[in-house]
């Protein structure tokens, strides 16, 4: 598969089953820090497989994880991309087709623009402006 072919096929993946999310945090030391995130999730593993090959081969960063079945839930797969310069790089070559997911990714790429930096206290609970 070339890359304008991953990037179409992660593009469908993504408009069709992902999650393009930005929030802001509520409880724990990180509360009032955005949280970014694009995020798959599946019950089939192949296909987050396929995913992170091909945003490997796209030079993008992510995660993965899973969360084993309980009672009547099946196994889940998740891959995200959470750093900025992968959200970045996603969003130059994967065209996200979905109207409210091309939104949300716009957003989190603007939200950079306006974000405090921030550094940790020594005491590790609360984020202080730089």
């Amino acid at each position: 598969m070339n890359d304008q072919q991953a990037a179409a096929y992660m593009a469908g993946l993504i408009d069709g089953e992902g999650c393009v999310s930005l929030c802001t945090l509520k409880n724990g030391p990180a509360a009032g820090m955005l949280r970014r995130v694009v995020t798959i999730g599946m019950t089939d593993k192949e296909i987050i497989d396929l995913a992170a090959a091909l945003y490997t081969q796209l030079g993008i960063g992510f995660s993965r994880s899973d969360r084993a079945p309980g009672g009547t839930r099946r196994h889940v797969w998740t891959i995200s991309v959470q750093a900025r310069a992968d959200l970045i790089r996603l969003a130059e070559c994967i065209p996200i087709q979905h109207p409210e997911k091309q939104q949300r990714l716009a957003a989190i790429l603007d939200s950079y623009k306006t974000a405090k930096v921030y550094a940790r206290r020594a005491d590790h609970k609360s984020p202080v402006a730089a």
